[in-house]
This record gives C-alpha cells, sequence and structure tokens, in this order.
C-alpha cells in the first residue's frame, strides 16, 4: 500500500484490507512517504494496534511515487501481492479469497482484477463505475489499447510482477505500465464483480492533474513503450502513440499535450489505412471531433467575407 497524503482516508484502507475472510495469512505492506499531514501518525496507530498484520516503511524524507512503489514490491514475502492505494478501499470481504483461488485454479494467467466502484471525496456512491463497461480477460494487445485495470482490482502473482525499466523513472505515472510490462508472461483475468472502491478527490494522484497534463503522461508512456518493446507490442504501441499524437494535434493550440501540428491528409491516410478496426474508429472521431468544426466555422466566415 502506497501512502502519501492520505490522512483523511488512510484508516478506512487499511480496515477494508484488515476485513478480509482468508483461509491463509496475509500481511499489510505500508510504504509512507513523508507526508505533510498526519498520514504517518494514522499508519503508526494502525501498526500498533495491529502488530501481527501490519509492516510500515516509514520513509525519513519524501522519495517520490516510484521508489515508495518499488521499496514496497521489494518487502512483499507472499506468492501473490494485491494492490491498494491509501485513498482507495475493498468492499468485499471475500475479494482476496476469491482471486487468489482462481489464480491458483488458472496457472496461466498472471493476475486477476475486477470492476471499482467510483466514489467521491466522502466515499459516497457516484453511480459509475471503472471501467464502466462489461470486463474480460485482458492480453498485452488490450493493455496497450487503454487501461481499464483498477489498481485497487489487482491481485498478482509476485514471481510475475515487472519492474519497470530505468527508462520509466521519469514517467509519472506506474500501474498502466507495470500491467503492461507483466502482461507479456500471461493474460490478466477477471472477475465480474465490483469488489472495491475508487475515491476521487482534488488530492488524488491523477484526478488533481489537467486534461492537458494527463494527455502528456500518456504521450510520454507510449514514447516509452514503442522506444523498449519489441515484435507486436512493439508495433502496437507505436501504432497506439501515432493515433495519440493525431488526437492531440487536432485539439486546440493552447490544449495541445506535444509540439505536432496537424497533420498532412497523405499521412492521416496512410495511417488510417494501417491502423486496425478500433484504430480506425479512434482516427475519425479525432478526425470529426478537432477538423470538421474548425472547417465549418472557418467556411462561414469565408461565406460571411463574401457576403
Amino acid at each position: 500500500m502506497l501512502a502519501y497524503n492520505h490522512g483523511r482516508f488512510i484508516a478506512q484502507a487499511v480496515e477494508s484490507a484488515l476485513a478480509q475472510q482468508t483461509d491463509f495469512r496475509f500481511e499489510i505492506v505500508i510504504g509512507e512517504d513523508a507526508s505533510p499531514d498526519d498520514t504517518r501518525e494514522q499508519v503508526e496507530k494502525l501498526q500498533r494496534a495491529h502488530p501481527e498484520v501490519i509492516r510500515l516503511l516509514l520513509h525519513p524524507k519524501n522519495i517520490g511515487m516510484h521508489r515508495n512503489w518499488t521499496a514496497v514490491m521489494a518487502e512483499c514475502r507472499a506468492e501473490f501481492i494485491a494492490f491498494l492505494e491509501g485513498d482507495d478501499y475493498w468492499t468485499d470481504s471475500a475479494k482476496l479469497q476469491q482471486q487468489t483461488d482462481l489464480l491458483k485454479a488458472r496457472p496461466e494467467v498472471v493476475a486477476v482484477f475486477h470492476r471499482s466502484a467510483l466514489v467521491d471525496e466522502t466515499g459516497a456512491d457516484t453511480g459509475r463505475f471503472f471501467p464502466p463497461g462489461p470486463i474480460s480477460e485482458l492480453s498485452t494487445a488490450d493493455l496497450l489499447r487503454g487501461n481499464s485495470i483498477p489498481t485497487a482490482s489487482v491481485v498478482m502473482r509476485r514471481s510475475a510482477l515487472a519492474t519497470l525499466p530505468p527508462a520509466f523513472s521519469g514517467i509519472k505515472m506506474i500501474d498502466w505500465p507495470t500491467w503492461i510490462f507483466s502482461s507479456l508472461r500471461g493474460n490478466f483475468a477477471s472477475v465480474p464483480k465490483t469488489m472495491s472502491a475508487y475515491r476521487e478527490h482534488p488530492g488524488g494522484a491523477w484526478n488533481s492533474l489537467d486534461p492537458k497534463t494527463q494527455s502528456v503522461r500518456i504521450l510520454d508512456l507510449f514514447k516509452a513503450l514503442a522506444a523498449l518493446l519489441a515484435g507486436e507490442p512493439g508495433r502496437l504501441a507505436k501504432m497506439n502513440l501515432d493515433v495519440l499524437l493525431l488526437e492531440d494535434s487536432l485539439n486546440d493550440p493552447g490544449q495541445r499535450a506535444s509540439g505536432h501540428g496537424r497533420p498532412r491528409f497523405w499521412a492521416l491516410v496512410k495511417l488510417f489505412l494501417a491502423s486496425p478496426p478500433d484504430f480506425r474508429r479512434r482516427i475519425v472521431s479525432a478526425v470529426r471531433r478537432g477538423f470538421f468544426p474548425r472547417w465549418l466555422q472557418s467556411s462561414r466566415q469565408r461565406t460571411r467575407a463574401h457576403g
């Protein structure tokens, strides 16, 4: 469990883990990253109440998300690792048992995930879910098309957990690339249930970012993936990067996350023809959203000018 500035939420997260009913023993490893709020005091209080279950990594100074993640993963000793951040929580006491049972029954898969309910800052249900639709087993190819795996939903074999290459140390995103590299060893199976809650709040690592900054981070991720992955995964990463750059180039100039201008017509046609059907739908949607409204506005302006 990663904990930083989660003082208001950390007790609920830890208590949801303590509430798990299993036929095996487990421990909770918490990496507290020198939060300026009372997160450290909260986790120390929880550890004193449950010393046989909770182990703390108390960093003397802030080391950042990547190094905290690496430190926590290195301390995990069990066959399986369940992921939970300090501002989210689990909602089903049978979650760990069901997911570990599935991993034992299916040795060819590396992890199991499920849907998460989206809650607001107070924990009130929003009526929305992530992912919003039905879920199914995911391969590397699926994960290179998008991330539909809530972090708090994953239970993974420790032996399959990927260590990210050094190139990712500067990319402020860790869960999605970890799923991608781990999936090179096997698929992510799914449980058709909602067993965790993802809290949307202004201090969240992702929700606190504006859309442009989110786009920058996703572009940085796929630039690294395109450079590092080989074979079919590398081809898909490069294709997704090209489509992401296209989508970004059709935004208003002030909202663009890259320095790319609008693509030339034949480059757009070439990209479209080389893309699989789902990528083609994204290209068509981007062009409709980003090109035709401007073309119509420009046409109207020319008409008025000649009227």
